[in-house]
C-alpha cells in the first residue's frame, strides 16, 4: 500500500470510529429518553360522560361494576366523585377481583378535602397483573363515613372523547347494595402493555452497529481502491454541491420574506396567530374539553403548516428553476431538496411559540423531548418524497398545483389538528390512522402532552411512511428527470 493510500486509510478509519461512537451515543440517549416506554406502552381509556348520580357513598354503601382493561398491568382506576361542595369525611375502599372472586388488589382513598366533580385516582401500590382478555370486577365500599358526609359516584351512557360524547351502545350495568342499574360508572383506567423491544434493545443496537461497522470497512476499502458504492456517491454529491444547496436554501428563505416589514418574525407569529383564532373558535363557539387544548392545537398547526408549505413550494421547484436547469448541469433533485430545507427553518422557528405555550400552561419539559428530532426528521424525509413526486407531476401536468390545493385542504380535515381522534367511528379508525400526518402529529403530542416516549407503532408509522414515500418519489423523479427540459 502506497503512503497516500495508507494515510487515507487511516483517516477513513478514524471517521468510521467516530461515526460508530456517535451511533453508540445516540443509542444511549434514545434508551435514556425513552424510559419505560421501551418496555411498556401506557394505555388509558376515555372517561364516561356523567348524566346522573349513581350512588351516595354513605357508610357501608357498596357499588360494583365490571370492566375489561385490555392491558397487561393495571396501574390505576380513576372515578368521578362529587362532594356537593362540602368537607366530606371517611374513605373509599376500592377492591379488584377476577372472575373467580379472588382479590387482585385494593387501594383506599380519603374523601376529606376532595375537589368537587373531579376524577380522583386510585393508584395501586403494586400494579395488578391482568390476564389477556379477562374481565375484572371493581367494588367500591364507603368506610367510616359520618351521617350526611358521603361523597357521590356518577354514571353515564356515553364516552367522553374530549370534544363530543359518543354513545356507548354496548349496554352496561352497575350494582349499588345489590340493586342493579343500567348505565356505566364514570371511570377510566390507566395501565401498561408489555413490549418485547426493550428486552432485546441492546442486542438490536449491537447488531445494527456491527452491520454499520462491516459496511463502513467495505466502504473504506472501496475508497482506497478508488471504487464506488452508494455511500461514496452520496458523499461525493454532498461535497460537490453543498455550497450550492446552502445558497438555494438561503435564497428561498429570504425570498419568502422579501419586502416584508416583520420578515422572519412571521415564522413565529403565523402559527401563534392561527392557533389564537382556532382556539377562540373551538373554546367558545365549539366547546372543547381537550386537556391542554392550546398545546394540542398548536402542535397540530405547526406540523401541518410545515407539511403544506414544504410540499407546496417543492412541487413548483422544477418549474421555477427551469432557467437554471436548461443552462447549468446539477442533480435536479437539489431543487426540491432546497425548498424543503428552507421550510424546515420556519419549522424550527415555529417550535419556539410551542415551547413557550408549554411553559405558560405548566406542561413539564421532559427527557422524552430529546426524541422529537426523530419525528421531525422523518417528517422532513416524507415531505421531500412528496415534493419529488409532485414536482415531477407538475412538469407534465400544470394543473397539479390546483389539485394539490384541494387535496391538502381535504388532508388537513382528515388530520386531527383541532379535534380529538376519538370522534372517528371505531370501524374507520384503522384506515384513519394510515394517514401519515396523523402519525407525525400523534408522535409529537405523546411527547409534549403525555410527557412520555411515543409507542413503537408510532415510530414504525413515521419511519415507514417517510421511507416508502421518499423511495416512490425519488424513483418517479429519477425516471422522468431527463424529460424535464422538453417541457420547461
Amino acid at each position: 500500500m502506497s503512503e497516500n493510500k495508507k494515510k487515507r486509510f487511516q483517516e477513513e478509519v478514524k471517521r468510521l470510529i467516530i461515526g460508530l461512537i456517535g451511533c453508540a451515543l445516540f443509542a444511549c440517549v434514545f434508551f435514556w429518553a425513552s424510559g419505560d416506554q421501551l418496555f411498556y406502552e401506557i394505555i388509558s381509556t376515555n372517561p364516561i360522560t356523567a348524566s346522573d348520580c349513581a350512588a351516595v357513598m354513605m357508610d357501608g354503601v357498596q357499588t360494583r361494576f365490571t370492566m375489561k382493561p385490555n392491558v397487561d398491568w393495571l396501574d390505576k382506576v380513576s372515578l368521578l366523585i362529587g362532594n356537593y361542595g362540602r368537607q366530606n369525611q371517611g374513605e373509599l375502599l376500592l377492591q379488584v377481583y377476577d372472575n373467580s372472586e379472588t382479590e387482585l388488589g385494593q387501594v383506599t382513598l380519603p374523601t376529606e378535602g376532595l375537589t368537587d366533580y373531579v376524577y380522583q385516582d386510585f393508584i395501586f401500590e403494586t400494579p395488578i397483573k391482568i390476564k389477556e382478555g379477562s374481565e375484572i370486577t371493581v367494588v367500591i365500599t364507603a368506610q367510616n363515613v359520618p351521617v350526611e358526609q358521603g361523597v357521590s359516584l356518577w354514571y353515564g351512557n356515553s364516552i367522553d372523547t374530549g370534544r363530543v360524547s359518543v354513545p356507548d351502545l354496548n349496554g352496561h350495568t352497575f350494582n349499588v347494595d345489590g340493586v342493579e342499574k343500567e348505565g356505566k360508572i364514570c371511570y377510566f383506567t390507566s395501565g401498561r402493555d408489555a413490549r418485547w423491544f426493550g428486552n432485546w434493545y441492546w442486542s438490536i443496537v449491537g447488531g445494527v452497529i456491527g452491520a454499520f461497522a462491516i459496511y463502513g470497512v467495505w466502504t473504506i476499502r472501496c475508497l482506497v481502491n478508488e471504487k464506488q458504492n452508494a455511500v461514496i456517491r452520496i458523499a461525493s454529491i454532498i461535497k460537490t454541491y453543498s455550497f450550492l444547496i446552502r445558497q438555494l436554501v438561503a435564497r428561498d428563505f429570504k425570498k419568502k420574506y422579501k419586502n416584508s416589514a416583520l420578515g422572519v418574525l412571521w415564522s413565529f407569529l403565523n402559527p401563534l396567530l392561527t392557533m389564537l383564532v382556532q382556539y377562540l373558535v373551538f373554546s367558545t363557539i365549539f366547546k372543547s374539553s381537550i386537556e391542554n387544548f392550546i398545546v394540542y392545537l398548536l402542535s397540530g398547526i405547526i406540523l401541518f403548516n410545515f407539511f403544506g408549505e414544504a410540499v407546496g413550494l417543492g412541487l413548483n421547484s422544477i418549474i421555477d428553476n427551469g432557467h437554471l436547469i436548461n443552462k447549468v448541469y446539477m442533480p435536479k433533485a437539489i431543487y426540491p431538496l432546497s425548498r424543503v430545507l428552507s421550510s424546515s427553518i420556519n419549522l424550527l422557528i415555529s417550535v419556539l411559540p410551542l415551547v413557550a405555550m408549554m411553559i405558560v400552561t405548566g406542561l413539564p419539559l421532559t427527557k422524552a423531548m430529546f426524541l422529537i428530532p426523530i419525528g421531525l426528521l422523518s417528517l422532513l424525509v416524507f415531505c421531500l418524497g412528496m415534493s419529488l413526486l409532485l414536482s415531477t407531476a407538475m412538469v407534465f401536468f400544470r394543473d397539479t398545483s390546483f389539485l394539490w390545493n384541494i387535496i391538502s385542504t381535504l388532508w388537513m380535515y382528515l388530520t386531527p389538528t383541532f379535534y380529538p381522534v376519538d370522534i372517528i367511528p371505531e370501524v374507520w379508525l384503522p384506515l384513519y390512522k394510515l394517514n401519515p400526518m396523523y402519525q407525525y402529529i400523534t408522535f409529537l403530542r405523546s411527547i409534549l402532552l403525555d410527557g412520555i416516549a411515543p409507542s413503537l407503532e408510532l415510530y414504525a408509522g413515521c419511519i415507514v411512511s417517510a421511507v416508502v414515500v421518499f423511495v416512490l418519489g425519488y424513483w418517479v423523479f429519477k425516471k422522468n428527470q431527463d424529460k424535464f427540459v422538453l417541457y420547461l
